[in-house]
């Protein structure tokens, strides 16, 4: 989507479809990592889950964070994805380690953001 109405927009569609089939409504949810570790989710309902960049990316998680992301739901919605740059390069890996993981797993992104995907990160 390109602006946060239609990422709204988006979110709510995914949600009514959850609904539709019996879900609960969207609320807070905690994914279990491994080693006792939990990622906490912002709101999760029948296998989507919205998140904001930062809770994502701006973070110290890593791959086994994400590969649990991965295996708990099959649609992730992620608001506020910045243009990145050298400056914030460790938010930049984790972001493509984010989607590397959900690609191997064929989890659906769906996302906002400041730059169209070839214009992301700007070295």
């Amino acid at each position: 989507p390109e602006s946060e109405a239609e990422l709204q927009q988006a979110w709510q569609l995914l949600v009514d479809g959850c609904r539709q089939r019996g879900a609960p409504a969207p609320a807070p949810l905690s994914v279990q990592v491994m080693f006792g570790r939990t990622l906490q989710v912002s709101a999760a309902t029948g296998g989507v889950a919205w998140f904001t960049f930062e809770e994502l990316c701006a973070q110290p998680l890593g791959p086994a964070d994400y590969v649990a992301l991965a295996s708990a739901f099959h649609t992730v919605v992620i608001r506020g994805v910045p243009a990145m740059s050298m400056q914030i390069r460790d938010q930049a890996r984790r972001f493509i380690t984010l989607v590397d993981e959900l690609y191997n797993a064929r989890v659906r992104l769906v996302c906002s953001a400041e730059a169209p995907p070839d214009a992301l990160f700007q070295g």
